[in-house]
């Protein structure tokens, strides 16, 4: 009988420090953003604020981003305002 032991591979959301996001490289789903994960996304929307966009503040973050290229990747769209 096996003892439990695991080598990662099956394990539960604690086994990598960034979960996999369904949004590509460069993002992450949760309320919590990584260090540098700055620019916000919503996913209805499909756009993304950065920091100093008019939306930025009043934006709740579905999915948060490190790059402008990250977003357009995921197929999100640079807010105009």
């Amino acid at each position: 009988m096996d003892g439990g032991a695991s080598d990662g591979s099956e394990s539960g959301d604690d086994a990598a420090p960034l979960a996999v996001s369904p949004y590509g490289e460069g993002s992450h789903v949760g309320a919590e953003p990584p260090e540098g994960y700055d620019i916000k996304g919503n996913e209805r929307s499909k756009k993304y604020h950065v920091q100093g966009g008019g939306g930025y503040e009043r934006t709740i973050a579905d999915v948060w981003f490190n790059s402008n290229e990250a977003a357009e990747q995921a197929g999100f769209v640079k807010a105009q305002r």
